[in-house]
């Protein structure tokens, strides 16, 4: 007989948007607890499959191919000599660190440092979005300073918090922070990425791996009971109560503990009546079910779906994820995709880039100089290209572009008058009785108006590999004797 029974099933908790609290005594604004939301954020992307190739797809295609600087040489110079990222020059990886933390997070941020004369930029460095926190609002919501730590969990260690001011071309001193966010509408002081609402869906794909994880270690058992025996009430030495409720409480919760979760064998624990059989007690039944199988590729299909749709992803294949255009047949469709998704995703990002870096520098040494920080773009280059039949290829390539294409050496130029060199055929033609005797034929046509001059000409072109000079010597114009083997009747 059992008494009462306790089940202990995987429980997927939903992702809550954390609230932002401020700090008053050390006057920073906190994110989620000990301001965390951003790490687990990260944390939480990494785990899903979907969500992971998407942001470095994002990423990827905001930074492309660099900075195209080559409107002004200083400008160019400083791009190159004046990034930094960990403390080593790098343009390439302070165009990335920023495209991916605006890919993750929704903003970016950089440190500005003003040279000793105060008046140009010395140099700008990458910093990770997810170490810094900001500072309290004046009344007209106004952040003048900000916190950075390596680990918000560990505030205390790693040398602890530091505060930063805010970039202030006003007051162009020292080392200061460059912090470029989009605007929440639900949140104060930061952004929210915008797949947003894809949260819950992203942590249910992770948690999704893990169980096949555990159903892979645990020989793809869905489930199990395990009976024992209930516990009876008992009084401590100092009086209290211990019921038989309290004790089933609190062996539930040490069991979920150790054998619950995403990775662990789903358990139902049933507690045996005062009496039961001992043969009965602490007895495993598995429970099979049946078709799982395709439960767990709908909900897999259903995760991808909602986070695609969360990212403006309008064909799957953009971001790596199998299903949707191939490069086989669908090569068009998957360039019109890439162009859709680049321009209302990726385009408005580098867009949001330039404006950071042209606030900055424009409020040092180029300031003034609105038309060269105008034309500093991003490069990029989408991986799907325009593709034609090779039909239409053919219809508008010379030969020499043809060759080209497949990799062939171009033809050798023949000179204008100059004449090619002979084949073997042509060569053996006219050095034989029989090539001599078709020219004579030829003639004699051409003396009975059976042909023409043109047309002789061409020939002795064509199949003998004579210039056009040496062939109208051959060929007599109209009223000149002909040259023809003696004793022939012209």
């Amino acid at each position: 007989m059992v008494n009462a029974a306790e089940s202990i099933s995987l429980q997927l908790a939903a992702v809550e948007t954390p609230a932002v609290t401020v700090n008053r005594s050390r006057r920073f604004a906190e994110f989620g607890r000990a301001h965390s939301f951003f790490a687990e954020l990260q944390a939480l992307v990494k785990r899903s499959p979907t969500q992971g190739s998407i942001t470095k797809t994002r990423a990827a295609l905001t930074a492309g191919q660099g900075f195209n600087d080559s409107e002004d040489q200083k400008l160019a110079t400083f791009l190159k000599t004046a990034l930094f990222v960990n403390g080593k020059k790098s343009t390439r990886r302070f165009l990335k660190g920023i495209a991916k933390d605006k890919a993750d997070f929704g903003g970016y941020c950089f440190q500005v440092i003003w040279a000793a004369d105060r008046k140009s930029i010395q140099s700008l460095h990458y910093q990770r979005f997810r170490t810094v926190a900001s500072g309290e609002m004046d009344e007209n919501e106004v952040v003048s300073t900000y916190f950075l730590c390596r680990n918000w969990a560990e505030r205390t260690k790693n040398g602890g918090i530091k505060e930063i001011p805010a970039f202030d071309p006003k007051n162009p001193v020292g080392t200061q922070l460059y912090y470029h966010a989009d605007p929440s509408g639900d949140i104060e002081y930061y952004p929210l990425p915008d797949y947003e609402p894809a949260f819950d869906w992203i942590k249910c794909e992770g948690l999704l791996g893990q169980f096949h994880v555990g159903n892979v270690d645990n020989n793809f058992s869905l489930g199990n009971i395990m009976v024992v025996a209930d516990p009876q009430p008992y009084t401590t030495p100092d009086g209290k109560v211990v019921t038989t409720a309290m004790q089933r409480k609190q062996f539930a919760l040490d069991f979920k503990k150790n054998f619950s979760g995403p990775g662990a064998e789903k358990v139902m624990l049933l507690f045996a009546a005062p009496g039961t059989d001992p043969d009965k007690l602490a007895k495993l039944t598995t429970v099979s079910a049946n078709n799982n199988d395709d439960l767990y590729s709908t909900y897999n299909a259903l995760c991808r779906e909602q986070i695609l749709a969360a990212n403006r992803v309008p064909s799957p294949g953009v971001v790596g994820v199998p299903g949707g255009a191939s490069l086989g047949g669908d090569g068009n469709t998957l360039r019109v995709a890439f162009e859709l998704y680049f321009n209302t995703v990726c385009r408005p990002d580098q867009v949001d880039i330039l404006e950071g870096l042209r606030d900055v520098l424009g409020a040092g040494q180029w300031a003034g100089a609105e038309e060269t920080l105008d034309a500093l773009d991003i490069v990029t280059t989408l991986p799907v290209k325009y593709t034609y039949s090779e039909s239409v290829i053919e219809s508008v390539s010379t030969d020499e572009e043809l060759r080209a294409d497949i990799g062939r050496d171009p033809l050798p130029e023949i000179k204008k008058d100059e004449t090619p060199p002979l084949t073997d055929a042509q060569k053996n033609l006219a050095g034989s009785v029989g090539g001599q005797s078709s020219i004579d034929a030829m003639l004699e046509l051409l003396s009975k108006s059976l042909t023409t001059r043109e047309s002789c000409i061409a020939r002795l072109k064509t199949f003998y590999g004579l210039s056009d000079e040496s062939a109208q010597s051959v060929v007599p114009l109209p009223n000149e004797q002909v040259n023809v083997l003696p004793g022939t009747q012209v």
